[in-house]
């Protein structure tokens, strides 16, 4: 009835996936990114295409059949292309941003239990980056020990001119002791 006092409760479980964010772009249609990480991975298609199902929702019937896997992604949040390339025996992504291709990196990890892989890095603008700030700190640390050094040439005058004027006062020379 209208006024009723029955509520109905109902309870709903879902699996929100952790890269549910990418959607599935024809390989043709991206352009590559440049900067990539590459490791070796010697997983069975079938344990990638199962990540790959239950990590971005990519369907296990999309991918190839053949030994290499090449499958583009891009964010629905900020357009980020991210290209994964899976041959035989190794893993390369190609992805413009560390912070997103280290949270591929982990997840993959986590779900291959693969505790340390040895990866090859190639992001040459943070690089470029780093490498000016590690300029730009050994400036800094060059122009704080010139001024060190300036301090205690400082200090050492001042020390002298100290004892100049203590002995010039001893004597009782006035005019020497105001000159220091």
């Amino acid at each position: 009835t209208r006024m009723g006092t029955q509520f109905h409760v109902f309870e709903l479980a879902l699996l929100v996936l952790k890269f549910c964010v990418y959607v599935l772009e024809p390989r043709e249609a991206v352009k590559r990114p440049r900067p990539s990480v590459a490791f070796r991975l010697t997983q069975r298609n079938q344990r990638i295409g199962l990540w790959l199902e239950r990590s971005f929702g990519v369907p296990a019937a999309s991918l190839p059949d053949s030994d290499a896997i090449d499958i583009s992604l891009r964010s629905m949040r900020d357009g980020t292309v991210v290209v994964m390339q899976f041959t035989t025996d190794r893993l390369t992504i190609y992805v413009d941003r560390m912070d997103m291709v280290a949270d591929i990196v982990q997840d993959m990890c986590e779900a291959f239990e693969i505790d340390e892989p040895e990866s090859e890095v190639d992001f040459p603008e943070e690089m470029e980056r780093f490498r000016t700030l590690l300029q730009e700190v050994d400036e800094f640390n060059a122009a704080r020990l010139k001024m060190n050094a300036e301090m205690a040439d400082s200090s050492q005058l001042i020390k002298t001119l100290v004892i100049k004027a203590e002995d010039a006062r001893i004597l009782g020379d006035m005019k020497l002791m105001k000159q220091m």
